[in-house]
C-alpha cells in the first residue's frame, strides 16, 4: 500500500521531467551555450548538426543513468522484499496429445481474484469462466495471502519463461493445442525460514479446495464436435438414482447393486490391474426411459456427462485424443449409437474396411477395454436396435452389464407415482395391463394431473385404450 501511495504521489513530477520534456529543453536551451565552445566553420548544416549531436549524446547519457538506476532500485526492492523462495506456476501443461490449462494456475487466479474483492484500488482485467468471472490484476500488482503462519506473495508475470519453448500450433497427433491466456504466476515467500516442500503444501491444498469447489459447481453436458468438447449446459438436478427415474424392479436392483458394487471397488481393480471403468448398455423402444436412466446416474454419480457422436470423428488419431481429453470420474454416453456410424454395425463375412468411414473398430474397441482412459470413466450405450451393434461392441469388459427398459410394469406406476406425489401410490391398477404404456407417456400424466390426483385413474385407461387400440 505505501508503494502503491508513493507512486501516486510521485507520478504528477514524473510526468513533468519525462524524457520528452527534456529533450525539448535541451535542444532549447543548450544551442545558445554550446556556441562559446565550440568552434563555428561558418556553414549553417554543419554547425546545426554538431550542436544537435551533442545535445542527442547528453540525452543518450541521460537515459543510461536514468535506466540503471530504475533497475538498481528493483534489485534492491526485490532483494528486501523476497528473501525466501518463489515458484512459478504455469497456465498450461502438455502430454503427447493435448495442452490442457494447470488446475494449479487456475487455483491461484481463483486466490487473487478473491483477493481482489476488497481493495480499492488497482486495475483488473474481467476474465469470463463457465459460469462466473474473474478479477485479475496486472503483472505489477501484488496479492499476499497466509496460509500456515507463511505470508506468500501472488502475481503474474510480465511474460512467459524464456526457458519454456513456444507451443506450436498443434499437437504431436495433429489436435488443436491451445494457447496461454494468462502468464505465469510467480509464487513467493515472505516468511524467513520457509522452504519449498511449505510452499508444495500451499499449492496442494489450493488446488484440492478449487477442484472440489468446482466439482460442485460445474457439473455440465459437454458433446463432441469440431474436433473439441463444447459445454453446453449446466447440470442442475441433484438426487439418487431412484428418486429420479423409475425402472422396473428387476432393473433396478440389478443397476443399483452393479453400481454399489462398482464405485467400491476401485483398489480391487487396481490390485489386480483392471481398467477402472464400467460400461451399462441400454435397450427400448422410444420412451421406456433411457436419456432418463443416462441423467439420473450423472445426477446418482455428481458428475458431468460427455455425449459422444462418433458421426464426426474423422480419424483414429482424433477419436484417442477426444477420449484421452475426457476427465476421470464422468460418463461418456453413446445415444442411439447404431445411428452414429456404421463402423459398429454387425460384421459380414463379405464386409471389408474403409477408410472413408473415419476410423476403424479395433481403435473404438481399444478405447472400450479402457486401458488409455482416466480412472473412474463410465460408459453408457443406447440404442433401440441391440441386433444391430456388432457383438464384440457388447461383450463384458466393454459393455459390462446389459439393461432391456420394457413398457410400463405396475411397480413403475407406483414409483412414479410416489416421486410425484411424494408418498405411497394407492391407485387401483387393475385395468391398467403391465407391459402397454411408454412410461414417457405415464410420467406425464403423472406430471400433468399432479394438482388433480383424482383423475389420474381415468387418464391412464384413456391411455390404455390408445395404445390397446394401436395408436402412437
Amino acid at each position: 500500500m505505501a508503494d502503491q501511495d508513493l507512486t501516486t504521489i510521485l507520478s504528477p513530477l514524473a510526468h513533468l521531467v519525462s524524457f520528452q520534456q527534456l529533450e525539448t529543453l535541451l535542444y532549447a536551451y543548450l544551442p545558445t551555450r554550446l556556441e562559446r565552445y565550440l568552434e563555428k566553420t561558418g556553414i549553417y548544416s554543419v554547425d546545426t548538426f554538431l550542436i544537435n549531436a551533442v545535445v542527442t549524446l547528453l540525452l543518450v547519457v541521460v537515459r543510461v543513468v536514468v535506466l540503471a538506476c530504475h533497475r538498481l532500485m528493483n534489485r534492491v526492492s526485490t532483494h528486501d522484499k523476497s528473501p525466501g523462495i518463489s515458484i512459478v506456476v504455469d497456465p498450461l501443461v502438455q502430454d503427447d496429445y493435448r495442452s490442457s490449462g494447470n488446475v494449479y494456475h487456475q487455483a491461484l487466479c481463483r486466490v487473487m481474484s478473491n483477493q481482489a474483492q476488497v481493495k480499492s484500488y488497482g486495475m483488473y482485467r474481467l476474465k469470463p469462466m463457465e459460469d462466473t468471472f474473474h478479477m485479475i490484476p496486472q503483472s505489477h500488482q501484488v496479492e499476499t495471502v497466509v496460509y500456515e503462519g507463511l505470508t506468500i506473495q501472488l502475481r503474474f508475470m510480465d511474460a512467459l519463461l524464456p526457458t519454456a519453448p513456444p507451443s506450436p500450433s498443434t499437437t504431436m497427433h495433429g489436435l488443436p493445442n491451445p494457447t496461454p491466456t494468462d502468464p505465469p504466476i510467480q509464487v513467493t515467500t515472505l516468511t524467513p525460514g520457509a522452504t519449498v516442500s511449505d510452499l508444495s503444501r500451499f499449492l496442494s491444498a489450493t488446488a484440492t479446495t478449487f477442484t472440489v469447489d468446482m466439482a460442485r459447481q460445474k457439473r455440465a453436458r459437454y458433446e463432441y464436435s469440431q474436433g473439441k468438447w463444447a459445454r453446453i449446459c449446466a447440470l442442475t438436478h441433484d438426487g439418487d438414482l431412484t428418486s429420479m427415474v423409475a425402472l422396473s424392479h428387476g432393473n433396478e436392483h440389478k443397476l443399483t447393486t452393479d453400481l454399489t458394487t462398482f464405485l467400491a471397488s476401485a483398489a480391487f481393480y487396481n490390485k489386480v490391474g483392471l481398467p477402472y471403468r464400467r460400461g451399462y448398455f441400454l435397450c427400448g423402444p422410444p420412451g421406456t426411459g433411457k436419456t432418463s436412466v443416462v441423467l439420473a446416474l450423472a445426477a446418482h454419480l455428481d458428475t458431468s456427462v460427455y455425449f459422444m457422436n462418433l458421426a464426426v470423428v474423422r480419424s483414429d488419431t482424433e477419436l484417442v485424443g477426444a477420449f484421452a481429453s475426457v476427465p476421470k470420474h464422468t460418463m461418456v454416453v453413446f445415444e442411439d449409437v447404431d445411428t452414429q456410424s456404421t463402423v459398429l454395425r454387425r460384421r459380414r463375412r463379405e464386409d471389408s474396411p474403409s477408410d472413408d468411414e473415419g476410423f476403424h473398430l479395433s481403435t473404438f474397441l481399444s478405447i472400450l477395454d479402457g486401458h488409455t482412459l482416466e480412472d473412474g470413466i463410465v460408459f453408457i450405450m443406447t440404442t433401440n436396435h441391440k441386433e444391430w451393434l456388432d457383438p464384440a461392441v457388447l461383450r463384458p469388459g466393454r459393455m459390462d452389464a446389459h439393461f432391456d427398459l420394457t413398457y410400463a410394469t405396475h411397480y413403475q406406476i407406483r414409483r412414479m407415482y410416489a416421486m410425484i406425489q411424494g408418498k405411497e401410490c394407492k391407485l387401483p391398477l387393475d385395468k391398467i395391463p403391465e407391459g402397454l404404456i411408454p412410461p414417457s407417456e405415464i410420467m406425464q400424466t403423472m406430471v400433468v394431473y399432479r394438482d388433480e390426483v383424482a383423475k389420474i385413474p381415468h387418464a391412464l385407461e384413456q391411455l390404455v385404450e390408445k395404445y390397446q387400440s394401436g395408436g402412437v
